[in-house]
């Protein structure tokens, strides 16, 4: 989809009242400035596209409950996911993230996290600790340090295996 098309698509919307928007599966690789007007955006979907990078107006949307950024060529997680502290689902799979940011560490509504299907080496020691988190999906990465069973284990076997590392 062309800068245009999408715009044209945008117009659709009522800025003012769109708390959710979809704009997966679109061939996107950057958004346009004209995406910052949806200021009361709780969800947006921009999976299945072609982003090797978060887009920064993502990051204007304060009211962002929902991100979804799964099946794209995102390479890294910028540290300003912070500023997204109403957070409650990050879904960053089917990536070729290397690494995650401590910022993640501070999103302290997050229910659910997917980043499965990434490259991972590592991962922040406490996210699996997140005082709202009832879901955290990490399988098949490259944890040399994380049975891969103890990933497809769940939030719960991820809580055990780090507090029997300590």
């Amino acid at each position: 989809m062309t800068n245009d098309e999408l715009l044209l698509f945008l117009d659709n919307y009522d800025p003012e009242k769109t708390v959710f928007l979809s704009l997966s599966n679109k061939e996107l690789t950057e958004l346009p400035v004209e995406m910052e007007r949806f200021v009361h955006l709780e969800s947006l979907d921009l999976s299945f596209n072609s982003f090797e990078e978060v887009p920064q107006s993502v990051f204007k949307f304060k009211k962002l409950k929902s991100l979804f950024l799964y099946r794209n060529k995102i390479l890294s997680m910028p540290a300003e996911i912070a500023s997204l502290g109403g957070l409650e689902t990050l879904d960053v799979s089917f990536n070729r993230l290397e690494a995650l940011p401590e910022a993640l560490l501070t999103l302290n509504e997050l229910k659910l996290f997917d980043a499965s299907f990434n490259h991972l080496a590592s991962m922040p020691r406490g996210l699996a600790f997140l005082p709202k988190l009832e879901k955290l999906y990490l399988e098949e990465n490259r944890f040399g340090n994380i049975p891969n069973e103890v990933l497809r284990g769940g939030l719960q076997a991820i809580k055990y295996f780090f507090r029997k590392e300590v």
